[in-house]
């Protein structure tokens, strides 16, 4: 029920009178849920604005990026989010494994050593 959930996020995000921080968090969560079936520019487009130092929901919009980048088989796009998350140091540690795994698995991809 993926497309319900995205119109359910949606709505919230979109409610002026739903605090701002859970409007922010809908987007974010229906940009996970988009991953599977959206383009690389659509969640783009949702998630953008989040991806900036000190914004509190960087982590989970590079995270969202870089999902999204390895689907749609950018891989050093996927790889560029996974190191902003690996390079910052406020990024949680569960997201942090979690893009290092990534790294690790675009090393041969990109031809790296």
């Amino acid at each position: 029920k993926s497309d319900e959930a995205i119109k359910l996020y949606d709505t919230i995000a979109a409610s002026a009178g739903t605090a701002t921080p859970l409007r922010d968090l809908a987007r974010l969560r229906a940009a996970y849920v988009s991953i599977d079936t959206a383009s690389f520019a659509d969640i783009s487009a949702r998630v953008k604005d989040f991806d900036a130092a000190g914004n509190p929901w960087r982590h989970m919009a590079r995270e969202i990026l870089m999902l999204s980048a390895f689907k749609a088989g950018d891989h050093a796009g996927a790889d560029s989010q996974a190191q902003a998350i690996l390079g910052d140091p406020e990024a949680p540690a569960p997201l942090r494994q979690r893009a290092g795994m990534i790294a690790d698995l675009l090393l041969p991809i990109l031809g790296q050593k």
